[in-house]
């Protein structure tokens, strides 16, 4: 399967074949809508709110998402993939907004747009109306206060790193707990920085970095990563081979079920580390204690995550994102 992180303005080409798209909605009211250039409904078939399949995918038609309310609240955010079936040439390909949609005072909004091209279908996310650019201006003034409130006093961009343990110490850890949480992270990077300066590290005994656009893969890199991880091995993230190729003032988020080998120095290091628990809350707990953790942990319990309501699971995220946001 061939994943594609999108970019506001941006396109890529997959195949043309059966579409299912899955769109996180604002509100369980809202409704998404797939129309052709002409304004003419498309057929699809909707399994469950937020979902969409188009089995016989048209030349043109855009999707868009229509408010339940008279327009969307003010911190609306949606996000989208779309996965597209394999052929009997091609491999299955999925394709991933690299960031939310801020809908805010909209009572409707083009989220992609598909064209034939050629054999394929060329998707793109649509550039930002004017209305919207309005909107995105207030969007970027929250996100320059919520830079203040994280310590950049004067509300500029920073980068972020988005750093997974991929040594034998993150023996909990899989693609699929890893990969919700994850998106949950790119949307918190999101307002840190304005210019999508997100990108991604594999961190054990040594450090690979992964691009921006292949954010998308990294649960899967980091599962085969810790197929070949040494035995006993740990994950060194002061190191200074980590250290020297990061960004001025980048913020390190690390992802793992446990602390790395050097937590001890992450107060000192020159480098602000968030780290993110991956793990029962019980079980952090006793493999914890009686130690002094330098930094404030962010929790995700995913056993008791995956047998949550929905809503639920929603509100357990918001908490997640709002505990992220917390100083170091």
């Amino acid at each position: 399967m061939t994943v594609f992180m999108l970019n506001r303005g941006a396109s890529v080409s997959v195949n043309r074949s059966r579409l299912t798209l899955s769109v996180t909605l604002p509100s369980q009211s809202d409704t998404i809508n797939v129309v052709d250039d002409s304004g003419a409904a498309i057929d699809f078939v909707a399994p469950a709110p937020g979902f969409v399949i188009i089995p016989e995918p048209p030349d043109s038609f855009t999707v868009s998402v229509q408010s339940g309310a008279q327009e969307f609240p003010r911190g609306s955010s949606i996000f989208a993939n779309v996965k597209v079936d394999a052929t009997d040439y091609t491999d299955e390909d999925e394709v991933r907004l690299s960031e939310g949609i801020d809908p805010s005072g909209l009572r409707s909004v083009n989220i992609l747009q598909f064209n034939a091209d050629g054999g394929s279908l060329r998707v793109e996310l649509p550039a930002v109306s004017t209305v919207a650019q309005d909107l995105s201006s207030s969007a970027e003034a929250v996100r320059v206060e919520a830079r203040r409130q994280l310590g950049n006093v004067d509300g500029t961009s920073r980068p972020v790193v988005i750093a997974l343990d991929a040594s034998a110490s993150a023996h909990t850890l899989d693609a699929k707990n890893v990969q919700e949480t994850l998106e949950h992270i790119i949307g918190y990077a999101s307002q840190v920085t304005s210019e999508n300066n997100i990108s991604g590290a594999l961190v054990s005994d040594r450090y690979v970095p992964v691009a921006s656009g292949e954010l998308a893969e990294l649960p899967q890199r980091m599962v085969k990563e810790l197929e070949s991880a040494p035995l006993r091995s740990s994950s060194v993230i002061t190191s200074e081979a980590l250290i020297a190729t990061l960004p001025q003032d980048a913020l390190v988020i690390y992802v793992s079920d446990s602390l790395p080998i050097d937590f001890a120095r992450l107060g000192t290091c020159g480098v602000e580390v968030k780290l993110v628990v991956l793990m029962s809350r019980e079980a952090w707990d006793v493999e914890t204690r009686g130690v002094e953790i330098p930094v404030p942990a962010t929790h995700v319990d995913t056993h008791a995550l995956a047998n949550m309501p929905e809503a639920s699971r929603s509100a357990a995220l918001s908490q997640f994102v709002q505990a992220l946001s917390q100083r170091s």
